[in-house]
């Protein structure tokens, strides 16, 4: 029998994003052998998924494959087993949401209100400081467009992904500055907005006692035999030693090349077939306050209110009601996680996180937006990233409808054209051009295409001129060994 540890091998490739069948979407795939020749087998996987990646981002997953939360090493992982035949080889793959792209609406966003401050600031003894700063700030976003929309491998995507997130939080912190600068010249409530700090995101304090059971169960393997075996057991690493508040008759011990506390016994006495529980206490740390996810709605629901009668009207009340959402969403992951196991808390707890990020951005966004709108009323949907080119058109064509109303009398079946195209053929070329190429479509991605269908054609002409030329060479062959043939001796 061939040794388990020799029976798989994993080959890892990540596809990228212009690779994939569908846009938007990363595929992470394992290829699996059983080297045995005549033995099957069953292979256990093990697929640890990118850290950012979590159990929803995944759309399509191999069957017999299943996703679960390494508390341990603090990400996702695909887990299984395949059944390989004698020396079958098998492609597993994992489909997940291209989640490594910073939304271009938020890089807008920055872009739209740094204006504001700047204008706040041009006359007073910071202009120049200010005018400096917002140099870097411009930089900074412009690089972040650039650089997403690179063709490069999908390794290379996410660590510009990554590095990206490092330029946006150095931007937010200069837009920060900004603001203390200003304070004195635009209306902005430095309490109103959650600054990001070390304790951002995070959930109970950590004198808050509110606790949690964690029961570790021991058992002797042997039916026949008493066994004395040691307790080792590693909790995530968010545990400190302070947190485990009754370990239950274990030690808790720090293992520093791991980082890690971990619950120990060095001897554990079992008779056979026993069984053996400890109850261990631990500092629910894992938990999301419900105060601060009402403070985060009372403070849109005060932002929304003030925006009324301005242009970002119905971005707030968007806004207001993603906010609300996202706290039924927490809500309902923090009731399902209720007297689950600590695997299953820690994971409810890591999507909590990420949605309590997102509440605190949109608030930003709306006091921001409370900002631009009393200091910038010139300020627009578009220039603020809060509304796509696709959309402005929109609107501003139900506007000229409503400012220019006309009546157009017709028959059930005729059909009547637009007055921009009616009026001029080119003027209607012109504007299909415009809406396939700026429409949200990726120009890079429509010019690519156009450029793979050009080197089809030239392929298949090439094809076609080869072929050409070895019908003549063999006619031209097959004329001469006629000639031959019939020539006189």
């Amino acid at each position: 029998m061939i040794p388990m540890k020799l029976c798989l091998f994993v080959f890892l490739l990540l596809m990228g994003v212009a690779q994939t069948a569908e846009a938007g979407s990363v595929v992470l795939k394992a290829v699996v052998l059983n080297p045995s020749e005549t033995e099957k087998q069953k292979v256990p996987v093990e697929l640890p998924l990118p850290r950012e990646a979590g159990k929803k981002d995944v759309t399509e997953l191999t069957e017999g494959l299943t996703i679960l939360y390494d508390a341990e090493q603090g990400l996702y992982k695909v887990v299984g087993e395949i059944s390989l035949k004698p020396g079958e080889k098998k492609v597993v793959q994992v489909s997940m949401n291209d989640i490594w792209q910073i939304p271009k609406k938020d890089i807008q966003f920055q872009k739209g209100y740094l204006p504001s401050l700047l204008k706040a600031l041009n006359t007073t003894k910071y202009a120049e400081t200010a005018r400096q700063v917002g140099d870097t700030i411009q930089s900074r976003l412009d690089n972040i467009i650039t650089s997403q929309e690179e063709p490069v491998s999908p390794s290379k995507h996410i660590d510009i992904y990554r590095e990206n997130l490092a330029y946006l939080d150095e931007v937010r912190k200069n837009v920060r500055f900004l603001e203390k600068l200003s304070a004195e010249k635009i209306p902005l409530d430095k309490n109103a907005i959650e600054v990001e700090g070390e304790d951002a995101g995070k959930g109970s304090p950590a004198d808050s006692v509110k606790a949690i059971t964690l029961k570790m169960l021991v058992k002797n393997p042997s039916d026949i035999e008493k066994a004395v075996m040691p307790v080792d057991y590693y909790l995530p690493r968010e545990v400190k030693k302070r947190d485990v508040l009754d370990a239950g008759g274990l030690e808790a011990r720090n293992d520093p090349d791991r980082g890690a506390i971990y619950l120990h016994k060095d001897e554990v006495e079992l008779a056979p077939g026993e069984t053996k529980m400890y109850e261990v206490i631990l500092r629910d740390i894992w938990r999301v306050e419900p105060e601060k996810i009402q403070q985060l709605e009372i403070k849109a629901a005060g932002f929304a209110q003030g925006l009324e009668g301005t242009q970002f009207q119905k971005s707030a009340v968007k806004m207001q009601q993603d906010i609300d959402e996202l706290a039924k969403q927490i809500a309902q992951n923090s009731a399902k996680a209720e007297g689950q196991p600590i695997e299953n808390k820690l994971e409810a707890y890591m999507e909590n996180l990420s949605l309590m990020a997102q509440m605190k951005e949109q608030v930003n966004s709306l006091a921001r937006m409370k900002v631009v709108a009393t200091s910038d009323p010139s300020a627009t949907l578009e220039s603020m990233g809060l509304e796509s080119p696709a959309e402005e058109q929109a609107r501003q064509a139900s506007q000229m409808a409503e400012n220019n109303p006309t009546k157009t009398e017709t028959s059930p079946n005729e059909v009547v054209s637009t007055e921009v195209v009616g009026k001029s053929g080119k003027k209607g070329l012109k504007l299909l051009a415009g809406t396939i190429f700026e429409a949200e479509a990726d120009k890079t991605a429509v010019w690519r295409l156009i450029f793979a269908v050009i080197g089809f054609l030239g392929f298949i002409s090439f094809l076609f001129y080869t072929l050409w030329w070895l019908q003549i060479k063999k006619d031209h062959t097959t004329a001469r060994e006629e000639v031959t043939q019939h020539a006189p001796h």
